[in-house]
């Protein structure tokens, strides 16, 4: 048995590319920087519903 068979799978599916817009990650960024999220990464995943 695997021992990690817990963790696979877990994820939301990935949104497809012809649906993001990455104006949105901008605007996103943007909204965490102004709320002092300093950072040297920040991670931005696409919702997995639907808008």
């Amino acid at each position: 048995m695997d021992e990690h068979a817990e963790h696979h799978m877990h994820m939301a599916p990935a949104a497809s590319n012809s649906t993001l817009n990455p104006a949105l990650f901008d605007s996103v960024l943007a909204a965490a920087r102004s709320a002092n999220i300093e950072a040297a990464k920040v991670e931005i995943r696409p919702s997995s519903k639907p808008e």
